[in-house]
């Protein structure tokens, strides 16, 4: 987790040098916005964890322990992007004045 915080800020710079609202976003959200990422991946990296302990345990489980977990992702993803107009709303606001050409984007964050 501590490699994955330290990327953080650069990555954030990446985001925005091809986001402009992003950069914005970053620089509105202050420090909070690193706090809630970092919780995020530790609770993801965490619940990954929980689920090959799981699956080492239990091997004859695996199909429904997969199963139980992909439909908890998609009912989260739905929570967060699907269901939620504000998300959707942000998503839609920043995606639309993101830049447009593939490879640019791609160079940037591999700079990273």
């Amino acid at each position: 987790n501590r490699i994955l915080f330290e990327k953080l800020d650069s990555l954030q710079d990446s985001l925005g040098s091809v986001s402009g609202r992003m950069a914005w976003i970053d620089r509105l959200g202050g420090p909070v916005d690193e706090r809630l990422m970092k919780m995020a991946i530790a609770d993801a990296r965490d619940n990954a964890w929980d689920l090959a302990l799981a699956l080492e345990d239990t091997p004859e489980s695996w199909g429904e322990l997969v199963a139980d977990r992909d439909e908890w992702t998609a009912a989260l993803s739905g929570r967060i992007l699907g269901e939620s107009f504000p998300m959707r709303v942000a998503s839609r606001v920043i995606s639309s004045a993101e830049r447009s050409d593939m490879r640019s984007v791609i160079d940037a964050l591999i700079d990273e």
